[in-house]
């Protein structure tokens, strides 16, 4: 029988405020109903999210960034990704109400909270009871689903403690980076929204050096007052603990400039080390790509939010593709990988 598997990530749909970097609605929605199309009237359909469908971290709670998550403050969140989305969210209902669609949503580092089960309850609420959470990966026949952030030190969550106790209420145990994002970034993403959607990044380096400068040097501070001052000060706070490992990568790449996220070849291991699984899909870094590798193929399916293209001499600007995965199985079988572009119409 032949069965096909579209795979996205990245989408981040956000509280529709200035933080949120998703701005494509129609396309996205038009996208996910193009999958309800005659086109594929007897052909079972699976659509895999594959982490940060919701941008959690940079949606605010009552316009603060609160350092403990409850399943309120998620609620709340959602509430509002909803309101500002509805029509990415009536499309994801439209799509899991044919009964042989079946929608996935894997974990990633920026939507976390899909791990309460109020959250997931609220979700199929909003879709369709069927819409299924398998957590941070997803595998279906050879296809290995994996967002990526759990091979970056930065964003590491101990899959057994995603939750832990603070003050008797149970609250997201978040990497250390995302304490970071809440605490420090969030203030320069208010002000500057497009910071960290303009590439090439080191044309952002030389051309905005004194507001880089600023960056690092905060972000250093930063370092030492969660490594030293807040390790004393918050001790039995867990949401606090920062291993040496996890401080040793974040002085290196601050001290390197280095902020490319660093995980796909370990993924990639994957393939060579599994040999049921034939496509490993990623997502993470938001750089879409389609490799032949030893053992199968490689696929990262970029993002979905606003992200631009300046021109060396930064007299033009591209706005990047939209990208997604289709996977062709007949009997079980991978026969065709599929990677699709398409582009705002603006």
């Amino acid at each position: 029988m032949k069965e096909i598997i579209f795979g996205m990530s990245d989408i981040e749909l956000g509280d529709g405020s200035q933080t949120d970097d998703f701005a494509s609605d129609d396309l996205l929605s038009k996208t996910i109903l193009g999958f309800c199309s005659k086109k594929y009237k007897n052909i079972p359909i699976t659509l895999v999210v594959n982490g940060d469908s919701f941008d959690f971290i940079r949606s605010s709670y009552k316009e603060k960034y609160p350092r403990y998550i409850t399943t309120e403050v998620s609620l709340w969140k959602l509430e509002r990704i909803y309101q500002a989305h509805k029509k990415v969210f009536d499309s994801y209902k439209k799509f899991s109400s044919i009964k042989k669609n079946t929608l996935v949503f894997v974990l990633g580092n920026h939507d976390m909270d899909v791990a309460f089960k109020d959250v997931q309850k609220k979700l199929r609420e909003y879709i369709n009871k069927s819409v299924q959470f398998p957590g941070f990966s997803y595998d279906k026949s050879s296809v290995h689903f994996e967002h990526g952030s759990q091979y970056d030190s930065l964003f590491y969550i101990n899959p057994r403690r995603i939750f832990i106790d603070y003050n008797g209420k149970k609250i997201l145990n978040l990497p250390w980076m995302t304490y970071g994002l809440f605490e420090y970034y969030m203030q320069y993403k208010v002000r500057y929204p497009m910071l960290d959607r303009i590439y090439p990044r080191n044309l952002i380096l030389q051309k905005y050096s004194k507001l880089v400068k600023e960056l690092n040097f905060g972000a250093f501070k930063y370092l030492i007052k969660t490594a030293v001052i807040n390790q004393v000060r918050y001790y039995h706070d867990l949401t606090y603990r920062l291993s040496f490992k996890t401080m040793f990568n974040y002085l290196k790449r601050l001290l390197q400039n280095n902020y490319e996220l660093l995980f796909e070849d370990q993924l990639k291991e994957v393939l060579a080390t599994d040999n049921k699984i034939k496509v490993v899909v990623a997502g993470h870094s938001h750089e879409a790509k389609l490799q032949r590798k030893k053992g199968g193929y490689f696929v990262n399916t970029g993002t979905w939010r606003e992200e631009y293209f300046v021109s060396s001499d930064g007299g033009s600007v591209t706005v990047k593709y939209k990208t997604y995965v289709e996977i062709h199985l007949k009997e079980d079988i991978v026969n065709k990988v599929l990677l699709h572009a398409v582009k705002k119409e603006v």
